[in-house]
């Protein structure tokens, strides 16, 4: 994994980034920045899996450098560091995947790192799945975290994927859900599963990004909402 890590504190720079590379066993790629600016600036020639930025900083503090971020790459993962309690209440707005505080510093960081690992895992995962014979019979490796939504419809499954593209195959979606890397999906109704990092709840219905609607069974309602939280509790208190 590669980590940047911007603190214009310098001994808290070097705790942050000491305690990361104690964390990883060493096998983490940390770069350390005291100037968000010169950050922002390496930000597109770099892929960084997590950036742990500071929030209070004079120049520009971290909120306004996460949306700077966020406009080079939406998908950035962002990780507020900061000595202040009472800005995790903020951090909520800047769709961060942690916020560390400084003075548990160390305990909480390798909270963040085990959270992100896990997180980063989840988004190689892959599945192989065959498609039906008549439809050319090609074997894919498909990666989880692409996949929308399967239903099922006349014995076959239908897989949904981000880009618009549908496998079919033979499977059924109990042989998905029987697979760890299904944990983030779930039954909406007895013939479609979702994954629930990417919809959206409107009263019965589920909004995909690409704006289809499904609709989830009055018996599934309750399990819904509650994956639909699991997956959108990911502030790292």
């Amino acid at each position: 994994m590669i980590f940047a890590v911007l603190d214009d504190e310098l001994p808290v720079l070097k705790k942050v980034v000491s305690t990361l590379e104690e964390i990883s066993d060493n096998s983490a790629v940390i770069e350390a920045f005291s100037d968000p600016s010169v950050l922002l600036s390496n930000f597109s020639d770099q892929k960084y899996d997590a950036c742990f930025l500071d929030i209070d900083m004079p120049a520009m503090n971290g909120f306004e450098l996460s949306n700077l971020l966020y406009d080079c790459n939406s998908n950035v993962r962002i990780v507020f560091v900061t000595g202040k309690d009472d800005l995790v209440f903020h951090a909520f707005r800047y769709h961060a995947v942690g916020f560390v505080r400084k003075r548990n510093l160390e305990n909480e960081l390798k909270f963040a790192y085990e959270t992100l690992k896990k997180e980063i895992e989840k988004e190689t995962a892959t599945v192989l799945v065959t498609e039906l014979r008549k439809n050319g019979g090609k074997e894919y490796l498909v990666l989880v975290h692409d996949i929308q939504y399967l239903e099922s419809n006349n014995h076959n499954i239908l897989i949904h994927m981000k880009d618009g593209s549908i496998i079919t195959t033979r499977n059924t979606l109990s042989f998905f859900m029987d697979q760890s890397q299904f944990k983030d999906f779930i039954y909406i109704n007895s013939g479609t599963i979702v994954n629930t990092t990417i919809i959206k709840i409107d009263n019965d219905k589920i909004i995909l990004p690409n704006e289809t609607v499904l609709y989830v069974s009055r018996r599934k309602m309750q399990s819904v909402r509650e994956a639909y939280a699991k997956a959108r509790r990911r502030l790292l208190i």
